[in-house]
């Protein structure tokens, strides 16, 4: 039986992954915040960050597959606080554990296959759209420069001989994604003001940028990297760049509403890493050539299921 390890079991991304592997039968280890959970045992307490145990977990379980979905990251209308505590905070989950477990598999288990989760903050503001895997890496902020040294982490251990694949992950959205994110903020607030729960939904920035897609379709891209004969970066994305404003619309339209008698525009919000103004989408032609990976939930669809889950359950 093929045995898999989840590390960010908890998650948006873990939670469609566990989802999906449950379909196929796999023996699956899932590593959260503070637990591990191993079939047949009782959940323990956990610390992916503790280089002890990362080391027991690859030693002991010696998995035939690793996705690595765990990320310290906040969205752009979070207070950052003190920059210095963020820095430290993202190099221990973002570099410092995924170093030391692909450490762990060189030494315990050499042919696990390995799927980091990086993001397309690697790239910072890319001077050309789309992106590919070649375009230059040149992170703005501690979520970038964090996942970028781990992708540069991968591609080391990669020449050494060890199954390290990137899935660089574009904005990727579900039911499932926490509340202070804007898809489900704004989701959360098209619903509430049809429900007459709330009368105006305020928002940074109208004229920002992300290429959207669906996370079940994201967690699926990354099951066929995990399984593709060849380790290497992968670009996971729609290949179509939307504005925030698109992403109202579609909300609004959902309950049947003019968002323009709702929304407004407010720029203080703005407290994380700034919307990048440059086109900001990723090319992920080089991942369906190799995978036959192709998304199932366009935009429009994936912001109904969003809607209409804050309709019922919101």
């Amino acid at each position: 039986m093929t045995k898999v390890i989840i590390v960010g079991c908890d998650g948006q991304d873990g939670s469609y992954l566990r989802d999906q592997l449950a379909t196929e039968g796999v023996e699956t280890i899932l590593v959260g915040r503070s637990t591990l959970r191993v079939p047949g045992a009782a959940p323990r307490s956990f610390d992916i960050t503790d280089a002890a145990d990362a080391e027991a977990l690859v030693a002991i379980h010696r998995p035939d597959e690793i996705y690595y979905l765990a990320a310290y990251h906040h969205s752009s209308e979070q207070n950052v606080g003190d920059e210095g505590e963020l820095f430290r905070a993202s190099w221990a989950l973002n570099t410092a554990a995924p170093v030391t477990l692909l450490s762990a598999v060189g030494r315990h288990s050499p042919g696990t296959r390995v799927v980091f989760a990086a993001s397309s903050r690697i790239f910072g503001t890319p001077a050309q759209a789309p992106q590919t895997e070649e375009t230059p890496i040149d992170p703005r902020c501690a979520y970038g420069i964090t996942k970028a040294a781990t992708v540069f982490h991968c591609r080391d251990v990669r020449r050494r001989g060890l199954f390290a694949s990137v899935a660089i992950l574009y904005n990727h959205e579900s039911p499932r994604r926490p509340r202070h994110f804007l898809s489900r903020k704004v989701a959360a607030g098209a619903a509430a003001c049809a429900k007459g729960t709330a009368t105006t939904l305020r928002l940074g920035s109208l004229s920002a940028t992300a290429d959207w897609g669906f996370a079940g379709d994201y967690t699926a891209a990354m099951r066929r990297i995990a399984r593709h004969d060849r380790p290497g970066d992968f670009i996971v994305a729609s290949g179509r760049s939307r504005t925030v404003q698109d992403l109202v619309e579609v909300a609004f339209a959902q309950v049947g509403l003019d968002w323009r008698r709702f929304v407004t525009e407010d720029a203080s919000l703005l407290k994380g890493p700034a919307p990048r103004q440059a086109a900001v989408v990723g090319d992920p032609s080089r991942l369906m050539a190799a995978t036959g990976w192709q998304p199932a939930v366009g935009f429009e669809e994936m912001i109904a299921l969003m809607v209409n889950e804050e309709m019922r359950n919101g």
